[in-house]
């Protein structure tokens, strides 16, 4: 099993249950939130995509490899 992080974890939740309120219809305003929270979740999961804060030379990982795929 992989390694996950907690900040990843959490991100991708808010983003769930926000596209689960924007289904909601009654009382409309939980809509609108259910759009602003997967708004906010989505941009955290892109913002702590990197947790570790490490290149990609220091996790092995060759470029070349990936530009001849």
């Amino acid at each position: 099993m992989k390694n996950t992080s907690w900040k990843t974890l959490v991100a991708g939740m808010v983003a769930a249950v926000g596209a689960y309120l924007k289904t909601v219809p009654d009382p409309q305003w939980l809509s609108g939130f259910g759009t602003l929270l997967e708004s906010a979740g989505l941009a955290m999961l892109g913002w702590v995509a990197r947790d570790d804060s490490v290149s990609s030379a220091m996790l092995g990982i060759d470029k070349k490899k990936l530009e001849s795929k």
